[in-house]
């Protein structure tokens, strides 16, 4: 049924209906993502991203604390359970600070949107910050800014899965991002920059540091 309707709107773009086009591609990428094919639905959400009529702009960042598995095992259950719900409602107060979007929580990381790239730079380095001085931990960060389709609350395709991997990519205590994000946001020191292979991306991403410390 998926693949049926990723056909059928294929063939009103072809047509030139663009509007029967989007409809039947979202119900695509719904309804492979309801079967667990998230590849499929991310490639379809990219189809749906070259379309202005359907693509947002977005810096997308993610964070994740540094080795979780080992502090959880290395903490009583209650001090850990303390230590993230500090982790959370500070890291939710700096980004609602700063305009950013809330996506998704895991137990050890946020995904978050922003309309402003600047904005989400000053964000993640008040989060760096906040880490240095109030958590046993590091964290590491990775932000991007592209295109992307969105689903209610939610965003699709390839600029996101680029963001959740140059954070893969990042350090503990580093804030990674894309030059193409940074390069031109001038008020923020970047050091380290290098290209870096991400996993699904074809390409090799060139990537710097944000030198938060002297920021």
């Amino acid at each position: 049924m998926a693949r049926a309707r990723e056909l059928l709107g294929l063939a009103y773009r072809v047509e030139g209906d663009d509007q029967a086009a989007v409809w039947e591609l979202q119900a695509a990428a719904a309804r492979f993502e309801r079967l667990g094919a998230v590849r499929d639905a991310d490639r379809i959400a990219d189809l749906l991203v070259r379309d202005p009529k359907t693509r947002v702009m977005k810096t997308f960042l993610f964070t994740d604390i540094v080795k979780s598995t080992d502090l959880l095992g290395a903490m009583e259950d209650r001090h850990w359970a303390n230590v993230l719900r500090q982790h959370d409602e500070t890291l939710r107060r700096i980004f609602s600070e700063h305009d950013g979007q809330v996506v998704d929580h895991t137990g050890d990381g946020f995904f978050v949107a922003f309309e402003n790239a600047a904005e989400a730079v000053t964000g993640a380095i008040e989060v760096q910050r906040a880490a240095d001085h109030e958590f046993p931990f590091d964290i590491r960060i990775g932000l991007h800014t592209d295109g992307a389709l969105q689903r209610g609350d939610n965003y699709r395709g390839r600029g996101v899965h680029a963001a959740a991997r140059i954070g893969s990519a990042a350090q503990g205590r580093e804030i990674l991002g894309s030059r193409i994000t940074l390069e031109p946001l001038l008020q923020f020191r970047t050091t380290n920059h290098r290209s870096v292979e991400l996993k699904g991306i074809k390409e090799a991403v060139d990537v710097c540091s944000v030198d938060w410390e002297a920021a």
